[in-house]
């Protein structure tokens, strides 16, 4: 058998360095070179992940741990700890206690609520940890003549990145930060979260990165503490109970470039456009998030933000008000939007379809007034369809244009002249076959889409899936990515492609273009 040749250490010391730290601390373990190389280059360890499970206590030898990070108390720089129970937090207390004044980035986190501690107000005498759970002895005498009864908190001074997901209570908010902080995670504190900001947030001048997922800031939240982070760049309220985009938030103009509200639902319905009024002072915002949040058309107070680029809105109703994407000078430069599971191409009562001409609705047979009451969704999504035959213009002909005689029309496909293939004597109508129809409908709510993206051309991402009552076909799609040179994907379900419409051919029209089928 051929010998191959051995890495060298150098090059052996840049593949460590490449791997991520929870198989980094395994390199030892595999031979006695690893081992050396691994103990003259500490820098190796600038980057820890620690797994503290629930039963640590019997499985971790915490004399070796603590005896390990000790030797390297000056070269940590990032530490990670995962917690499975509540005792975790002892342990922390003594890792910092050693390593703390070094640590730039600090990053706790459980997936169970039996870890949590008492905000960063519980304070550990470090030596009766190190005495009691480590057993150090010597070592631990190398502690005397330092501050031991102190808050976990205060053992990191230093710190510029702070995340604590799933892993305090909600006393956090209390609680004395770093002045220096760059990056501040408070996601998930407690059962309930965060009942308002972290009390002390005005002095974190330096702010660039905030995240308050999960906590419970409803009306009565003040937010004005936010004035004086006026560095912050990113700004994360999902599922925050909000009932308004926070006013204050006008104040961030200059710096916020990142804002995510998913999952507060009470931020759409009726009076969307006032609740969301404040969107509409951030000018330099470049990615903004709204999911779930009950919205029944792309927010007013966005199409006047150039600077946006990503728009990700999945899990709103926006058949409810057509259009489906409002005009303005924000399509311009946007890259990605996500529309997913939008109800695009259902009706305003989310049962049917959007139509391409006047349809006989039970309105009719009703009555004069329930025909008025029910008709203005009737006619919003008439004129929707007309702004999207009017922009696709002659493209828009072509692609519905009556079949060659003897054949028969497609679903999705109009008679030329507005007349149907398989009722010759009745112009204007659709196919009477209410399948058809229904795929006529829906390959015209692709049409409308494309219309309302016409001023999109420097998009690359579309995402459309779980839009099962849009329908797509070779016609549409063309229509969709024409004056697009950017376009790179387009996600969509397996359960809206039209009938034969042919994936290969697709890719092969539009080379380097991406037609994904995602659930």
């Amino acid at each position: 058998m051929e010998d191959r040749p051995e890495l060298t250490e150098a090059a052996l010391l840049k593949v460590f360095q490449l791997l991520p730290a929870e198989h980094r601390r395994r390199l030892p373990s595999v031979c006695r070179k690893w081992r050396r190389i691994c103990s003259e280059h500490e820098d190796l360890w600038s980057h820890v992940q620690v797994s503290l499970g629930p039963d640590f206590l019997r499985t971790v030898d915490l004399a070796a741990l603590y005896s390990w990070f000790l030797r390297r108390q000056d070269i940590v720089r990032h530490l990670d700890i995962e917690i499975g129970s509540g005792d975790a937090w002892t342990v922390i207390h003594g890792v910092l206690g050693m390593v703390g004044r070094r640590v730039q980035h600090l990053r706790i986190y459980s997936d169970r609520e039996a870890c949590y501690e008492a905000g960063g107000r519980a304070g550990k005498t470090l030596l009766s940890v190190l005495l009691t759970l480590g057993r150090l002895g010597a070592a631990a005498g190398q502690l005397h003549g330092r501050q031991l009864l102190v808050t976990w908190m205060a053992l990191a001074p230093g710190l510029a990145s702070l995340e604590l997901e799933n892993a305090a209570d909600w006393t956090i908010g209390s609680s004395h930060f770093p002045t220096g902080l760059t990056h501040l995670d408070l996601s998930y504190c407690g059962e309930e979260g965060l009942t308002a900001l972290p009390d002390h947030l005005s002095q974190l001048r330096s702010l660039a990165s905030l995240s308050l997922q999960g906590s419970q800031l409803d009306g009565q939240a003040d937010f004005s503490a936010l004035r004086h982070c006026s560095l912050l760049q990113c700004l994360n309220l999902t599922d925050c109970c909000l009932e308004e985009v926070p006013r204050c938030l006008s104040s961030l103009a200059a710096s916020l470039t990142y804002l995510n509200l998913n999952s507060n639902s009470d931020l759409g319905g009726e009076g969307q456009a006032e609740r969301l009024e404040a969107l509409a002072s951030l000018t330099r915002l470049q990615h903004l998030e709204m999911r779930e949040c009950g919205l029944v058309n792309i927010p007013e107070g966005v199409v006047n933000l150039t600077s946006l680029r990503t728009m990700l809105l999945g899990l709103n109703d926006l058949a409810l008000a057509p259009p489906f994407v409002l005009p303005g000078p924000y399509l311009s430069n946007l890259r990605m939007l996500g529309l997913s599971d939008c109800g695009l191409g259902e009706d305003s009562e989310g049962g049917g379809l959007l139509g391409a001409g006047a349809l006989e609705t039970e309105e009719e047979e009703e009555g004069e007034g329930a025909g008025m009451a029910a008709g203005s969704g009737r006619d919003r999504a008439q004129q929707a369809q007309q702004l999207c035959k009017q922009q696709l213009g002659a493209a828009w002909q072509a692609s519905h244009a009556q079949p060659a005689a003897g054949t028969v029309a497609a679903p999705g496909v109009l008679a030329q002249g507005g007349r149907d293939a398989r009722s010759p004597g009745r112009p204007g109508q659709l196919v009477e076959d209410e399948d058809d129809e229904q795929e006529v409908q829906s390959a015209c709510a692709l049409d409308q889409l494309a219309g309302e993206l016409e001023g999109a051309s420097a998009l690359e991402v579309l995402r459309i899936n779980r839009n099962l009552a849009m329908r797509l076909t070779f016609p549409g799609i063309t229509a969709l990515l024409r004056n697009k040179p950017y376009f790179r994907r387009l996600e969509f379900s397996e359960d809206m492609a039209g009938p034969g419409l042919d994936l290969a051919a697709l890719s092969a029209q539009f080379q380097g273009v991406s037609f994904r089928a995602v659930d």
